[in-house]
């Protein structure tokens, strides 16, 4: 499966041609809108550069740009952007493009990095490791990033994952059977196959992220969810 983590190009456009609304955040989310919140005003990044890796279809952008700061969000699907662009049209300073943040790196240095459920969607070490490699490049010294809602799970595989045919025999799971996914916030629903997403523990994420040089300020646990999120420094 050749670039696997392209899949979600698929499940955007089967959302949105089944009329689901959004597959992802909303800008209303009570969480996700107080942690970018209190994110926001701890780093003082108000009218500041905040990029976004893996923004998905921008409601993470919409809530940063209402607070004030100049987003820039980046996607490796089309589809996905182009939803972006068109909820971000009346905040002017925001700008959202197609990237993969895996194979390339991003020109320019930012005030602050956010990744909302973009890094647990990488499971092989090499794709992980690149791609944390770029959002560190990418990061002014002394900046904050914060990953938001990742997987984590205390017995995560934590062994080394060279390819996406080996995580499918580790993890067991089937990414070609469709099965009916609820839309988050609606009553809908809609035939899809699973995407391929690794859980790390806690020590996982920390030492993936200093090895590549970062610094963790902040792990807490969201109850009952198999969720994290995380602050980090450069």
């Amino acid at each position: 499966m050749a670039e696997y983590y392209s899949a979600y190009d698929e499940r955007y456009k089967k959302v949105r041609a089944g009329g689901a609304g959004l597959w992802g955040t909303s800008e209303n989310d009570p969480f996700v809108t107080s942690t970018l919140e209190k994110w926001v005003n701890e780093n003082a990044l108000r009218k500041k550069s905040v990029l976004q890796c893996a923004c998905g279809e921008g409601s993470e952008g919409i809530i940063l740009s209402r607070l004030g700061c100049l987003y820039w969000g980046t996607d490796i699907s089309v589809t996905a952007v182009n939803i972006a662009r068109e909820r971000l049209e009346e905040f002017s300073g925001a700008r959202i493009f197609v990237m993969d943040m895996v194979k390339n790196g991003i020109a320019g240095k930012y005030d602050g990095i956010v990744d909302c459920q973009g890094l647990h969607m990488l499971v092989t070490d090499e794709d992980r490791r690149k791609y944390l490699e770029n959002l560190y490049s990418a990061t002014k010294n002394g900046a904050s990033v914060i990953f938001i809602r990742a997987l984590c799970d205390d017995d995560a595989f934590s062994g080394v994952v060279d390819s996406i045919e080996q995580w499918q025999s580790i993890s067991g799971d089937d990414y070609e059977t469709p099965e009916e996914r609820s839309v988050r916030g609606t009553e809908k629903t809609i035939m899809l196959p699973k995407i391929p997403a690794r859980s790390k523990s806690r020590e996982g994420y920390i030492k993936e992220l200093e090895a590549v040089g970062f610094k963790i300020e902040r792990f807490e646990r969201e109850a009952d969810t198999g969720l994290a999120t995380f602050v980090a420094r450069k």
